[in-house]
């Protein structure tokens, strides 16, 4: 018998196993693979002041970080600065071809929603918005869930291993 947290509960984990096809579609569509998808993501959304803040919020290794960080600096979608008050510091921002590409990815996000059956009515994807939100709030789970599902630390993005 389902009662409807279960019923959430099941569509959620249905949502985990399909997003990472859906991620590597977005990112194809702007010419990308999904983990820099992921990075130039955090990095328009979170807005991290430098790139360990960047490496703490994609759950990923240093080592990591910087080789997709070079990737997207090297293809244009982002730009590294010395912060000029401590020079051991790096400061990351999208260029314009890295808003332009996210930009793209949230109009194709949107064009699903307007698309889709039934979630048209601004009341219900205010509601759903709201349901998102607190998802995303993962930070707020019982740790033995976050090593249950995988997830290191809790909220943020989370970058799959190479060659995935």
């Amino acid at each position: 018998m389902s009662s409807p947290p279960y019923d959430l509960g099941r569509l959620l984990f249905a949502l985990l196993l399909r997003s990472h096809h859906v991620s590597k579609k977005l990112a194809a569509s702007i010419g990308l693979p999904a983990d820099e998808l992921y990075c130039l993501a955090a990095i328009h959304t979170d807005q991290p002041s430098c790139v360990k803040e960047l490496t703490q919020i994609l759950h990923a290794r240093g080592p990591r970080t910087s080789k997709i960080l070079g990737s997207l600096e090297r293809k244009g979608f982002v730009r590294r600065t010395l912060n000029p008050e401590d020079h051991r510091r790096e400061e990351l921002a999208l260029t314009d071809r890295g808003c332009h590409a996210v930009e793209s990815v949230l109009a194709a996000c949107r064009d699903v929603v307007d698309e889709g059956p039934g979630v048209t009515h601004v009341q219900g994807l205010k509601g759903v918005t709201g349901i998102l939100e607190r998802i995303l709030r993962v930070s707020d789970l019982p740790r033995r869930h976050d090593r249950r599902l995988g997830v290191e630390g809790g909220e943020g993005w989370f970058i799959l291993p190479e060659g995935d």
